[in-house]
């Protein structure tokens, strides 16, 4: 392991696991690589000197603390965010994780149209939305502060009533926080620098 921490954060090293999934541990010829999908780009600030076995091994240990310290719902939350289907299994696996969140997301707002829900969710999760908000607006007639509410909640009399993108961000972050301290401890992300306001 590096003297120095991988990655800036715990939300980059989780990035950094789900873009080397599938990704092939040696070089390709580009033809093959293209029959098979392509492969899923990584971000610039990883691709350093990690030849394909260091990002393989680095990926899977980060998958390792995953499984080890999230919930079911949380591992679910960072499947349905970051997942980058190259096969058919792992498209079919990503799309029951994002329902498991629906059901989340549901459970948290029960007033919100389950199909609009699910659309603004499928954005979250990397997919096209399937109709614009223009459309949904005409489909439940309501009007757009309807879906913005709906999409980004609203502040009324002091208090902030949640949207959808209010559930997913403190889904998302919680998973996060649940990772800080394995992620320390094991060196990939440096320890949060102390406030020094007093």
């Amino acid at each position: 392991m590096a003297d120095s921490p991988r990655f800036r954060s715990v939300e980059s090293a989780v990035r950094y696991a789900f873009a080397v999934e599938g990704r092939p541990v040696v070089d390709i010829s580009p033809f093959f690589r293209d029959l098979r999908g392509g492969t899923v780009k990584l971000p610039e600030e990883v691709t350093g000197e990690l030849n394909g076995w260091d990002r393989a091994a680095q990926g899977a240990l980060i998958a390792v603390l995953l499984a080890r310290h999230l919930t079911i719902d949380q591992q679910a939350v960072l499947i349905a965010r970051y997942a980058k289907p190259l096969t058919g299994k792992m498209e079919q696996d990503k799309r029951k994780y994002l329902l498991r969140v629906l059901n989340l997301l549901r459970d948290e707002l029960p007033s919100i149209k389950l199909y609009y829900m699910a659309d603004i969710l499928r954005a979250w999760g990397g997919y096209r939305r399937d109709h614009t908000d223009v459309w949904w607006a005409k489909h439940y007639d309501v009007d757009d502060r309807t879906l913005r509410r709906w999409s980004y909640g609203r502040h009324y009399r002091g208090q902030h009533i949640l949207g959808i993108h209010d559930v997913l961000y403190r889904l998302e972050h919680a998973c996060y926080d649940a990772l800080l301290e394995p992620m320390i401890m094991a060196g990939m992300v440096p320890e949060p620098e102390e406030d020094s306001r007093d």
